[in-house]
């Protein structure tokens, strides 16, 4: 499937394919592929603009001696000005009537023959045109002109009809709109350049510039040049396929021509055919009111026709960024509006000039070249997508024939408004009047039009509309069926998607919309328009089943059907639960369900995001918004796999924004720095540090660690807190890797950590060395308190920072206020910032590398799940470790690179103290585990919280008991959390439920894990065939995150393990429900295999526990938490049996086993397989080791083993 992105900023709509494109949605038969090459798009241009330019220039030169010869006549008088009116009509008409008379040829002739060579024989032929032209200059004949002219008409007529019929040939179908704005850009420069370089064919502008050359020469040189290298460009064009090689040639078939103007290339065709002629009675107008009332000679005449031109060139390359295939006539529309204002203008200001009072001298044309060049916009934008509509809507057979009969009705059009103007100059009109007339003509016609296609006009505004007020990326468009019915089932996050998601769609969508929004003044006739479906919000039971059934048949007519399946627009800017509505739609019409994805619209004006500051209510030019598009789903699909869809694309676009971001952790807090200089950065024991003195303290420090030039990763053994922010931030502002070591597994494994990144030096503090040593450990040098062993060298922050200046510190902070902060920062954002060992639960340590690009893009998501809003003072507190990814990420890097303030404490168990740093500090959320909140519980008093918000919890499973506990404690919410340190390392959150405007979304559910954060997607595979399993189904976890790490360090085989079906392997087994929350039932790694039965041991755990807690009764609140832990020991009998370990539960475990009777009889333990242990083995970041639970089990039993 091929897919492509599109662009809509300033008005921009651009398709950019990025596999081979999808064919347009054209009413017929497809437009051949291109196999010219495609540098040779130029050749035919150039043959275009040398073609177009000879004509001009003899239709400027016919034109300048004729108003020459009527003043000689009859000088500067009312008759005079008539009669050089008059005359510039017939040149007008020598020109044209071949054109009528041989359109029909060479629409047959294009079609029969091979386009290339057509287009070389007719340059050839301009040769001896242009002879006979100069001959009659020489001569002063008129004769020999008109005849030129007539001859450059019937060469013309051909090429104009293949030029553009051979672009559907010479370019692909998606480029084909900017290469007809190309081309007329060219042919309208063209024109330009051919009047201008008419002015050499007077003899006064000849004196003037100097030169003493006959002006037949001077034009003989240039056209002869033109036509030569018109000539060569031609011989250029590569060759093309007859598309019609059985076509009859008829030399005059005029009536049958026009007959192929039918069903939808007709209303095109008329538009181009009022575009030609009311440019060339414009056109004509100009010379006379140039000469007559601006007192302008030849050369001022083509001044003013260059700056139509010009205008006619700037809306012609405008005009690809402002179409919209799903409302084609509206830029049309637009465009002929403009010109049609522009035109009466113009007219009045010159009727102005030219009854001034006699005697008076002449005004200038200044703004009578402004509102010409304003009408030349206004013709660009209305020719060009009226062209492209002729071309795309042709079948290939007959396009050449079409474009010729479309040009014939130009040509008809020409004549009809050059007779016209004949007319009203015979009535008495001058050509002021007459401009004003044709403005105010085509004013009336285009008020009509536009009440025919107002649905067209209304889309193309509010597509318009949305270019003004955002940059709009589109994805995927080519997954909207060209033709038939579909549902298009759209995220909404804002008020402002429908006009998002209309600009969007290469189709026209109908919308259901409420029906208090179809009564509103303005939007409401606008969504009348734009046939939108009414739903009556007064009867919402009934109401819906006539909107659905709307739907359904409007869908099932062939209509693009749009609906919001979340029934309500977002309250908290996540993607909530789909309801059913979609699948009744799709399943009655049979029609395919196409998810969408609207990204950027939350948090705007028109979105329920929580506004503090009075400029968030201002729209955002420059906010991009991206509308993803993504492949069709059967009629059959559930809501539940709609919204599995949709999160997907929300993935592809998180890991596209990833992919193109340029910032890198250490500028994102030089950054906040400058925003922000004063906001407490780190609150710790030792005090605050604000941000710009962290920032330039950072920059200070990192030469005094004195680093080689080749180490680029470091070893750090510090705490959470200033030093520990200090020495990642200097590490990450130089482009080093950090390797925050994890002391709690030991000397050996520590040694082994920095063998396996390659770490020389390690960063500490003697203090915290001193803290972390083993028991039992030796005295350091001369009875010094004992610390912890390191290899490699160390450095001590407090000996590196000793002596630190303030002047250098001031100096480094006005470095970073003052200069940019890419030139601060030495980091690339695909560099790593980190290297995590990840020793799991069950395995030894592996490496895990996280990038700034990834540890930013898991920020990202996560700020946006917890409702981070730096404006308002949030504080974090945080006992998490360094050496833990979610310490890191979530824990450090995510408030610096906000703005946050870090409330940081090294011991996670000392609750006394983090109660009164989240005091001081105002802590608005913390981050830890189930165990360590159990004890905060018992040491820190309600009013130490009085700040908080909610807290998250991960690392292990957090019993409902305890959530419950923790509210009614501190009046806020507990929320449990999953991640994994492969993933950078959140993947998923509860989030506090939100209500506003009289309606509340869910975004937490008891039991589970909470919803995938923004950007990233978790679904289930079967763990034997790795096939995707709808929603709901339980099965392996797999996910897809734009933070995944690229591999583990070194290990090949490892990563190629990690890694299955585009995502990561999280080895746990669980279900995603139909509303996206995560259910974890146990890892892949903890089965039991009993009796040939898998038995999912956390599934075990769980109830076991919970029955034994509740038969134990509450405990006294100073005593610690019981742990209840269920391994697998081999058994001689069954494979497997399961065991029970505890730390001191006194209960009649018998009765607490049997009364699990939802656990079949396989998987209940026995009771005499109950074992008191001292204490459960965790880890050092609070969590559970599994492996060690599972050592200890082994060992309790092997007596009974063996």
């Amino acid at each position: 499937m091929s897919s492509a992105r599109a662009v809509i900023g300033d008005g921009l709509l651009t398709v950019v394919p990025q596999h081979p494109p999808a064919m347009p949605d054209l009413a017929r038969g497809a437009l051949p592929t291109s196999s010219a090459p495609p540098n040779r798009l130029g050749a035919h241009l150039t043959a275009a603009f040398c073609g177009a330019f000879t004509d001009n220039l003899f239709r400027g030169v016919v034109a300048g001696m004729l108003m020459i010869l009527a003043e000689q006549q009859l000088g500067k008088t009312g008759e005079g000005l008539l009669a050089g009116t008059r005359y510039g009509v017939f040149a007008g008409l020598a020109f044209l009537i071949p054109m009528v008379l041989f359109a029909p040829l060479a629409g047959a002739l294009g079609d029969r023959l091979a386009k290339h060579q057509l287009l070389r024989w007719v340059r050839l032929l301009d040769l001896p045109v242009v002879l006979i032209g100069v001959a009659g200059l020489w001569l002063g004949s008129l004769p020999l002109l008109l005849t030129c002219l007539a001859l450059l008409g019937t060469a013309a007529t051909i090429f104009a009809t293949v030029k553009y019929s051979a672009l559907a040939e010479l370019v692909p179908a998606e480029r084909l709109t900017t290469a007809n704005a190309v081309l007329q850009a060219v042919s309208t420069v063209a024109i330009l350049f051919g009047f201008a370089c008419a002015g050499l064919a007077d003899q006064v502008v000849m004196d003037k510039l100097g030169l003493d050359l006959p002006p037949a020469l001077v034009v003989l040189v240039i056209a002869s040049l033109a036509t030569v290298v018109g000539i060569v460009a031609a011989w250029r064009i590569p060759v093309l396929v007859p598309q019609a090689p059985t076509t009859p040639i008829r030399w005059w078939d005029l009536p049958g021509n026009l007959a192929a103007l039918k069903g939808e290339v007709l209303a095109p065709a008329i538009g181009l055919a009022g575009f030609w002629g009311l440019g060339l009675a414009a056109h004509l107008m100009i010379a006379p009111v140039a000469h007559f009332a601006f007192g302008l000679h030849l050369l001022g005449q083509s001044a003013l026709s260059v700056t139509l031109a010009i205008g006619i060139v700037a809306g012609a390359l405008t005009a690809p960024r402002l179409m919209h295939r799903a409302w084609p006539a509206g830029l049309p529309l637009a465009g002929v509006l403009i010109a049609a204002v522009a035109l009466i203008w113009a007219g009045i200001e010159a009727s102005a000039a030219l009854h001034r009072p006699a005697g008076s001298d002449a005004p200038s044309a200044v703004w009578f070249g402004i509102l010409l060049f304003v009408v030349g916009f206004g013709a660009g934008t209305w020719e060009i997508p009226l062209q492209v509509l002729v071309q795309e809507r042709a079948p290939a057979a007959s396009r050449n024939r079409i474009q010729a009969a479309a040009s014939v009705l130009g040509c008809i059009a020409m004549v009809a408004s050059s007779f016209l103007c004949l007319g009203l100059i015979t009535a008495g009109c001058d050509a002021a009047t007459i401009i004003w007339l044709l403005g105010l003509a085509t004013l009336v016609c285009v008020l009509v039009s536009s009440w025919i296609w107002r649905r067209h006009l209304a889309g193309w505004a509010v597509r318009a509309a949305c270019g003004v007020l955002w940059r709009i990326e589109v994805t995927g468009a080519e997954h909207v069926p060209a033709t038939g019915g579909c549902l298009v089932a759209c995220t909404h996050p804002s008020y402002a998607d429908g006009q998002v998601l209309s600009a969007a769609l290469p189709r026209p969508a109908r919308f259901l919309v409420y029906q208090k929004f179809m009564d509103m003044p303005v939007v409401g006739w606008l969504l009348h328009w734009a046939g939108a479906i009414r739903v009556a919000s007064d009867r919402p039971g009934r109401a819906l089943i006539a909107a659905l059934e709307a739907a359904s048949a409007a869908a099932k007519a062939g209509e693009v059907v749009a609906i919001y399946p979340e029934g309500q627009v977002a309250r908290a800017g996540g993607i909530a639960q789909f309801k059913t509505g979609i699948e009744r739609i799709a399943t009655s019409a049979q029609v395919p369900i196409i998810p969408v994805l609207i990204n950027g619209t939350w948090g705007g004006r028109w979105s329920l995001a929580p506004r503090k500051r009075w400029w968030d209510w201002l729209p955002l030019p420059l906010r991009r918004v991206t509308v993803s598009i993504g492949p069709a789903l059967p009629c059959t699909a559930s809501a539940a796999e709609v919204r599995a869809a949709v999160i997907a694309l929300d993935y592809q676009q998180a890991q596209r924004t990833a992919d193109r971001d340029h910032k890198t952790l250490g500028a994102g807090v030089l950054a906040q720095a400058k925003r922000s200089p004063f906001r407490t950065a780190v609150h710790d024991l030792r005090g605050t540090i604000p941000l710009w003195k962290l920032a330039a303290v950072a920059k200070v420090a990192l030469p005094r660690f004195c680093l080689a030039a080749d180490e680029r990763r470091v070893g750090v053994v510090l705490p959470p807190g200033q030093a520990g922010a200090l020495v990642n931030l200097a590490l990450a502002l130089d482009g080093r890797t950090a390797v925050n070591l994890n002391h709690t597994a030991g000397e050996a494994q520590v040694r082994r950590m920095c063998d396996l990144a390659g770490v020389k030096t390690i960063i500490s503090a003697g203090i915290y060395l001193e803290k972390i040593a083993p028991a039992g450990s030796p005295a350091g040098p001369g009875g010094a308190k004992p610390r912890f062993p390191l290899p490699g060298r160390l450095v001590l922050v407090e000996e590196a920072l000793a002596g630190l200046s303030t002047l250098s510190v001031l100096w480094q902070a006005v470095l970073n206020l003052v200069l940019p902060c890419a030139w601060r920062d030495r980091s690339r954002a695909n560099g790593v910032a980190a290297i995590v060992f990840s020793s799991g639960s069950t395995g030894d340590p592996k490496g895990v590398p996280l990038t700034h690009r990834q540890i930013l893009a898991n920020n990202r998501g996560a700020a946006l799940a917890l409702d981070l809003d730096p404006t308002q003072r949030e504080a974090l507190l945080t006992p998490l470790p360094l050496f833990h990814s979610f310490g890191l990420s979530t824990g450090m890097w995510l408030p610096l690179s906000l703005g946050i303030t870090i409330i940081a404490h090294p011991d996670p168990t000392d609750g006394v103290v983090l109660g009164r740093l989240a005091e001081a500090g105002k802590a608005t959320f913390f981050i830890g585990t189930a165990t360590f909140v159990r004890g905060w519980m018992r040491r820190i008093e309600p009013e130490r919280f009085k700040t908080l918000r909610f807290g998250v919890v991960g690392a292990e499973k957090c019993p409902k008991e305890l959530r419950t506990q923790f509210a009614e404690r501190y009046h806020v919410p507990l929320l449990e959390g999953y991640g994994c340190t492969e993933l950078g390392p959140a993947v998923a959150f509860n989030q506090p439920d939100v209500t506003a405007k009289g309606a509340t979304e869910t975004r937490s559910r008891d039991g589970s894990v909470g919803r995938a954060l923004p950007g990233i997607e978790i679904f289930t595979i079967d763990p034997a065939t790795r096939e995707r399993l709808p929603p709901n189904t339980e099965g392996l976890l797999v996910v897809r995150s734009p933070a995944l790490m690229s591999g583990y360090l070194d290990r090949p085989d490892l990563t190629a393990k990690a890694f299955i079906n585009n995502g990561y392997d999280t080895g746990d087994i669980g279900r995603v429900d139909a509303d996206g929350f995560i259910f974890i039932t146990g890892r892949l790694a903890r089965f039991a295999k009993i009796g040939g039965e898998m038995v999912p041991l956390d599934h075990v755990e769980t109830l076991i526990s919970a029955a034994a807690l509740a038969l134990a009764g509450p405990q006294p609140a100073d005593t610690p938490p019981h742990e209840i832990a269920v391994a697998a020991v081999p058994d001689a009998g069954r494979g497997e049996r399961l065991v029970i370990l505890h730390t001191g539960l006194a209960i009649d475990w018998e009765k607490a086993i049997a009364s699990c009777t939802e656990l079949p009889p396989l998987w209940r333990p026995r009771a005499k397989d109950t074992f008191k242990i001292p204490a459960m083995p965790h880890l050092g970041t609070g969590k559970r080791d599994l492996g060690g639970v599972k050592k200890l089990a082994a060992q309790v039993t092997a007596p009974a083993t063996a």
